[in-house]
Formats: C-alpha cells, sequence, structure tokens
C-alpha cells in the first residue's frame, strides 16, 4: 500500500495488470483478515490516484461495478461497511464525475442503494444515503428511477425522519436535511 501512495506509474501499472480483479476475488475470502485486507488495499489503491483510477473505472465500468456490488449484496457485514464506504468516497470525488454520472443513472444500481436503505445497519443506511442521493439531484436522471423515487415518496419520507436521528453524527446528514 504505501507504494501505491507515492507511485502513479505503480498505479497504473497495476490497474493495467487486473490488480483490482485480484482483489475483489480476495475479498470474497471465507477468513475475515483476508478479505479486509483485501477490501482496504482495493481502496488504497482506487483512491490513492483518484485520476487514475477514475479513469481505468470508466473504461472497466460494468465489469468493475458487477464485481463490487457483489459485496453490496452478499450480507458480510463487516465487507459491506468497508465496500459501500470505498463507494461513498469514490463517487463523490470530483474526479470520478464521468462515473458518478454514468452510476446515477443505473435502474439496476439505484434499486441496489433503495435495498441497502432498508438495512437494520444505521451505518450501513447512512452510507447508502449519501448515495441516494446522487440519483435523487441527478442532471440526467433515469426516467425509471424517477418513478421508483415518486412511487416510494412515503416510504422514503419516513427513512429520512428516522435518519434524521443521525444529525448528530454525521455532519454531511445534517446539512442535507436542511
Amino acid at each position: 500500500q504505501n507504494c501505491v501512495d507515492t507511485s502513479p506509474v505503480l498505479v497504473r501499472q497495476l490497474l493495467s495488470i487486473g490488480a483490482v480483479e485480484r482483489l475483489m476475488k480476495a475479498a470474497q475470502h471465507p477468513k475475515f483478515e483476508v478479505a479486509s485486507e483485501a477490501v482496504a488495499s482495493l481502496r488504497h489503491l482506487l483512491l490513492g490516484h483518484k485520476a487514475l483510477s477514475a479513469a481505468w473505472i470508466a473504461e472497466n465500468f460494468q465489469t468493475f461495478f458487477d464485481q463490487l456490488h457483489v459485496f453490496l449484496q452478499l450480507g458480510n457485514y463487516p465487507i459491506l461497511r468497508q465496500a459501500l464506504g470505498m463507494l461513498t468516497e469514490m463517487l463523490l470525488a470530483p474526479e470520478f464525475l464521468v462515473v458518478m454520472s454514468r452510476y446515477s443513472t443505473s435502474e439496476s444500481y439505484f434499486q441496489i442503494h433503495m435495498n441497502l436503505l432498508r438495512n437494520s445497519s444505521p451505518a450501513v443506511q447512512l452510507e447508502a444515503f449519501h448515495i441516494f442521493k446522487l440519483f435523487v439531484v441527478s442532471p440526467h436522471r433515469n426516467p425509471r428511477v424517477e418513478r421508483m423515487i415518486f412511487k416510494n415518496k412515503d416510504r422514503l419520507t419516513r427513512l429520512l425522519d428516522a435518519l434524521g436521528t443521525l444529525k448528530q453524527v454525521d455532519e454531511q446528514l445534517a446539512e442535507d436535511m436542511r
């Protein structure tokens, strides 16, 4: 991980030789320590040099998110939290604007985050909410996503009220709720 911090050349090379795919496979390891370290290394690789990673993800968009969403749907709580946190940080970073714009138009991705909003963990709900906002404010919102938001407006309102109790914990949420 330390080498990745200092060398964009190394990051470019790692991305080109399939390091992301290998780390995602390792993140599915049955031993928690191995899986957790793989997700942490993946986060470090992808967020250490955001411009390089954003370009790579844009080129490998479908494959990357198909693999990443496995972690969001498996039910392994620690890995879910790490992967969701990484995804949130990525999509909110200016370097990932192209990726975020494309991501926020996907109906299937929206459904994943709608389901995560119903997770029993307030921490997961909060991370999912930060991504959910991207779908809501997207200027290129998918009409089907818009219909789903409208159809679920009462449930979403109740959920937002429930999330409001977390305002003290999350400054960004408090600002968004204003």
